[in-house]
């Protein structure tokens, strides 16, 4: 991110209205609040086959190694809600309402790193399987190509609306070929090696690798996979599903890891180390740095499920990429990728689509999302971002259970700085918002800086205002950022505000009155995106919106 996009904030007084600093009212404390997470779990035999008719009594749940009692319990078969073996449904089953479960399936193309004619094998044949699209399903699609996230279809079920917007991705350019020319020139430039060789083993001694080297390519892979992993999360965000299964299928072109233990002589490039596990070799995520946590925590936190497919494939029949098996005989760099689909299946309870799979990666989606057990449970949001772990166990011997392994007690400003960033990188996504803002003439703050005076309209309504001191006093959070014309995004910065207007002022469910605050930005004098925030502390609704700004 560069940090000079957004220079600083100078906040001057509400308008009409008071805003020095006096003891907020008991109103205004934030409550502990309590909501329910619900988790998908899928129960299959050894053989691989659906197990039906399960009770809640077949099950242990356990947060955090402590076991919790299953509060809510449903078992969905083929889409229709049943009564769990004899248990009442339970009626709070988002976007059931008794009928049909609805599956969204969010597919997310990744331009940066595929390279075309991979891709859009995968496209070819994703369009081709639209037809088996549940009757009540529905499908997005957003494309990214390293520095904007485009919308290319809105939540729909018109299969022809798709066709198009698979035939409109196809004709996008990739980065792909790009993205292998930096790697082999970092390996071009290691002693010893070739140009064209692989990675998969390093004899290295560490004082013949410059520091340097390494410290420069872990820089360019961490921005990378940064802004991969904040656009898919954006997308998630951005495109929130209505209510029911959410699923996210991944089309990767190929996602690395820093190449973390490169100096130390390390035989794997990309930072995984191989264990062993129920017989099969597992590459896992080396502890102390996980990229692509945000990615499985925005789903997580979302509901949504991960259905990673590698895009390139090997194109042969390999083994059940659900099984973690990654073939032992290629380089670390595609094990390693192949790793990384198979770590965000695995925290989000869905399934890599690997190999052969990736050519009926909807059909294995849909089958997937079609069948499995809704548990829910209450759990205190303290908002301190802290991560929990999530077992569910079957009872029953000979049983297997696949579901989301984590979820993260997200802070409020992880989340509006999501909110944020998902708005400035997210085409075309602009949600319908009752905000109001106005941006002034620009004046010049120096040479190449512009200082703008930006008016916040607030609608009265849609905050919390209580009558303190013959004022009426709110308590809000004005979060910003900052995208400029070469895409680059600024920091999120988040403002405290004590806003206060009149009591006379109605204030009312159908009111329709602003209250206006401002304040100057300074920018660089060009042509920028604003994204504004307005968070209400008590009840925690947050209004946004983007403008443009030229200088």
């Amino acid at each position: 991110m560069n940090r000079d996009s957004l220079v600083a904030y100078a906040l001057s007084a509400l308008i009409g209205a008071s805003s020095t600093a006096q003891e907020l009212p008991p109103v205004f404390e934030e409550a502990i609040e309590v909501r329910v997470i619900n988790v998908e779990a899928v129960v299959s035999d050894r053989d691989g086959k659906r197990v039906e008719g399960l009770t809640r009594e077949s099950f242990r749940l356990a947060v955090d190694g402590a076991t919790v009692p299953i509060e809510f319990f449903s078992e969905i078969r083929d889409g229709d809600p049943s009564d769990g073996g004899g248990l009442p449904l339970d009626l709070t089953i988002q976007g059931s309402n008794g009928r049909t479960v609805p599956t969204h399936f969010l597919v997310f193309v990744d331009d940066f790193f595929a390279i075309k004619a991979q891709r859009n094998v995968v496209l070819k044949r994703l369009a081709e399987q639209i037809e088996g699209l549940g009757p009540s399903d529905q499908m997005a699609i957003l494309a990214f190509d390293g520095r904007r996230l485009e919308i290319l279809s809105g939540w729909t079920r018109s299969a022809s609306q798709l066709r198009l917007a698979f035939a409109s991705a196809a004709e996008r350019a990739t980065g792909g070929v790009w993205r292998r020319m930096e790697r082999r020139s970092f390996l071009s430039r290691l002693p010893g090696r070739g140009a064209l060789e692989d990675s998969s083993r390093f004899g290295l001694e560490e004082d013949r690798v410059p520091a340097s080297m390494i410290e420069n390519r872990r820089a360019e892979l961490r921005g990378q996979i940064e802004v991969l992993v904040n656009a898919a999360a954006s997308g998630m965000r951005g495109l929130s599903a209505p209510e029911g299964r959410k699923a996210m299928l991944l089309l990767s072109g190929g996602w690395p890891l820093e190449p973390e233990g490169l100096e130390r002589g390390d035989p794997a490039l990309f930072g995984f180390r191989e264990d062993r596990e129920d017989g099969l070799e597992l590459l896992r995520f080396r502890a102390g740095f996980d990229p692509y946590a945000a990615l499985a925590d925005t789903a997580n936190h979302l509901g949504f499920t991960l259905y990673p497919i590698d895009v390139a494939g090997l194109g042969w029949s390999g083994p059940a990429a659900d099984a973690d098996a990654v073939g032992a005989g290629f380089g670390s760099s595609e094990r390693s990728e192949e790793a990384v689909l198979l770590e965000l299946a695995r925290r989000t309870g869905g399934r890599a689509l690997l190999n052969d799979l990736r050519s009926r990666a909807l059909e294995e989606a849909v089958a997937d999302t079609r069948s499995y057990y809704w548990i829910g449970f209450t759990a205190v949001v303290r908002a301190d971002d802290r991560r929990h772990g999530v077992e569910i166990d079957v009872l029953e011997p000979g049983l297997e259970v696949r579901a989301r392994r984590e979820f993260v007690d997200l802070s409020r400003f992880a989340e509006t700085k999501m909110l944020v960033e998902g708005g400035l990188l997210l085409a075309g996504g602009d949600r319908a918002s009752e905000l109001s803002i106005e941006v002034g003439e620009p004046r010049p703050a120096s040479r190449r800086q512009m200082t703008l005076p930006v008016t916040i309209g607030i609608p009265s309504r849609r905050i919390t205002m209580v009558p303190v001191g013959g004022k009426l006093l709110a308590n809000v959070e004005i979060s910003l950022g900052v995208r400029d014309r070469r895409d680059t995004l600024s920091d999120v910065v988040t403002l405290p505000a004590k806003l206060a207007a009149p009591l006379f002022a109605p204030v009312y469910p159908e009111d329709t009155s602003f209250i206006y605050y401002e304040m100057n930005v300074t920018l660089r004098r060009e042509q920028h995106d604003l994204i504004v925030t307005v968070r209400d502390v008590p009840t925690g609704n947050v209004l946004s919106t983007r403008v443009e700004v030229r200088p």
